[in-house]
């Protein structure tokens, strides 16, 4: 179930990449550090003993099996985005997980909470958009970078709240 959350993590993250306390990933405290220091560490060991990278590969290919197909679609894409981030962004990517993980269930229910108030924001925003230009509209955004799609985001949201007061 761990692998699962963390896996919905991974999927939400590179999309909605706007929460202010997780955009500065240098602040992380130093247990979270050395946290994931010791994960490097007995990593490093699980590699070399290639009946450890089996049994762990074998848990994780079970684990997807359970998933229904359009969870396994969006962890697919997930994937493929991931295989193209530079060296920067993947550390990057794995300080705002460790700091997610780290912080309490009330911390992560609001930053989930943020995610999906930015995921409706951004499907209200498409849904109103004839199906091709919703079609472009999507493959542009997918296409920005990470910092751009934070931009945009906060351009749409500074748009939606705008229309609220009028």
């Amino acid at each position: 179930m761990k692998i699962i959350k963390i896996l919905s993590v991974l999927v939400l993250f590179p999309v909605f990449l706007g929460f202010s306390n997780l955009v500065n990933a240098r602040n992380i405290d130093d247990n979270v550090s050395q946290k994931d220091d010791i994960r490097r560490v007995s990593k490093q060991r699980n590699e070399v003993n290639p009946l450890n990278v089996v049994d762990e590969e074998i848990r994780m290919l079970r684990r997807l099996l359970e998933l229904p197909p359009h969870r396994l679609r969006i962890l697919r894409k997930t994937i493929e985005r991931m295989e193209k981030y530079n060296d920067q962004e993947r550390e990057l990517m794995k300080k705002k997980l460790s700091l997610f993980r780290a912080e309490g269930p009330e911390e992560r229910r609001k930053v989930l909470e943020h995610l999906n108030k930015r995921h409706d924001l951004l499907k209200l925003y498409l849904s109103k958009l004839g199906p091709e230009k919703r079609l472009t509209e999507a493959k542009k955004f997918h296409a920005l970078s990470m910092q751009d799609k934070k931009k945009f985001l906060e351009d749409l949201n500074r748009t939606a709240e705008k229309r609220k007061k009028f």
